[in-house]
């Protein structure tokens, strides 16, 4: 029982003279049959590739400087690592610190009984508001006086009626300063040289 039996043997026969044989030739030609429509199909696919990337080389170069300054950018922002490291650790520093100043601030006014009085705040409060209030009066006031003095004044030299063209109805009780040249008198003076 040492031999093979015969239905192995003639297996391993049909085996070894199928690898025998030249596979290579009927392999290539039948390759080359599938592939003929796509290389058919590539020849004038590939003239119209060549004449777009001719047509659109400038766009090309244009994204490739782009493209470099957006790499240098990165690559500047990268650089920088360590400097932004310092500036987030020194601004979680200084907030730590703020709280903790603001914590130990209230904790001593509180002990030492430090806090404002409330009442003398509103009060002070309240007496600026009145004095600023008195101010914009008297202001008020003598600005109103001025102008009564200078507009409605009834005096006949330097002063002219406010004419109403448009509104008939209303009275023409208004009077208002002439200005400029109106209100001086223009002397002429004989000229020697003539």
């Amino acid at each position: 029982m040492d031999e093979p039996s015969s239905a192995v043997h003639a297996i391993i026969h049909i085996l070894k003279s199928t690898w025998s044989l030249d596979w290579t030739r009927p392999l290539s030609y039948m390759t080359a049959g599938l592939t003929l429509p796509l290389r058919l199909a590539f020849i004038p696919l590939s003239y119209v590739l060549a004449v777009l990337a001719v047509l659109l080389a400038p766009a090309g170069h244009i994204l490739a400087y782009l493209g470099s300054w957006v790499a240098a950018m990165a690559a500047l922002l990268v650089s920088l690592e360590p400097l932004y490291t310092f500036f987030s650790v020194a601004a979680f520093i200084g907030i730590v610190a703020g709280l903790l100043m603001a914590v130990v601030s209230a904790i001593l006014t509180s002990h030492f009984n430090m806090q404002d009085e409330h009442d003398d705040a509103s009060r002070r409060l309240q007496q600026q508001q009145r004095q600023q209030q008195m101010q914009r009066e008297a202001l008020s006031h003598e600005k109103q006086m001025y102008l009564q003095q200078q507009y409605l004044r009834r005096e006949p030299h330097g002063l002219e009626p406010d004419w109403h063209w448009g509104d008939p109805s209303q009275p023409q009780s208004r009077i208002r300063r002439a200005s400029g040249l109106q209100a001086e008198i223009i002397l002429e003076e004989d000229d020697s040289d003539e």
